[in-house]
């Protein structure tokens, strides 16, 4: 304990605090160290197996879209084609849901119900299923994808899955990420 409270009043050369990831990172070893000590005979028990590690803030993030820069971006995908009205739809269903990446890529066509306004996100963050209210405007557009684009993009067996790539397969976290993260809809 003194020593966890020593790297909290521990200043780096500059004067600033030493950051909780520093700190974390030093009493997770000695944690493990004793861990370790403790599992081969050495010691009779763990010191620091209750040992509470410092836990950063929690902030906010400092920057939020404005409505006019969310319109921008929700209006970047060419409705014109395919592709765009199923990009289209799912950038308004996480502005409208606030779901992650994960949870999106899991959505079964069953999972939307169009009469109530919901969606049911199963096993999302901490393997939970909830249910979730889904704005009318981004409503039409998955209805508007469900009917006009996806029935071309399902190749083969049909699981359900609701998004799918132009290859027809289901997304994966990370071409779903890279399908946003440097595309620019022509």
């Amino acid at each position: 304990e003194r020593y966890r409270r020593e790297l909290h009043r521990r200043r780096r050369k500059d004067g600033r605090p030493m950051s909780f990831r520093s700190q974390n990172g030093r009493l997770s070893m000695l944690r493990s160290f004793f861990g370790w000590l403790a599992r081969q005979n050495h010691i009779l028990y763990n010191p620091a197996a209750d040992l509470e590690l410092p836990r950063p803030e929690k902030r906010l993030p400092r920057d939020v879209l404005s409505a006019s820069e969310v319109e921008r971006v929700l209006n970047q995908p060419d409705a014109k084609k395919p592709l765009g009205v199923r990009d289209r739809a799912i950038l308004e269903t996480f502005y409208s849901t606030g779901m992650r990446r994960s949870e999106l890529i899991g959505l079964r066509e069953h999972d939307l119900d169009f009469d109530r306004g919901t969606v049911m996100i199963r096993l999302g963050k901490g393997k939970r299923d909830r249910v979730v209210p889904i704005g009318g405007r981004a409503s039409l557009w998955v209805e508007k994808y469900l009917t006009e684009v996806r029935p071309e993009l399902v190749a083969g067996r049909d699981d359900g899955t609701l998004f799918l790539t132009y290859r027809g397969e289901p997304f994966n976290e990370s071409r779903i990420a890279r399908l946003f993260q440097h595309r620019h809809w022509t």
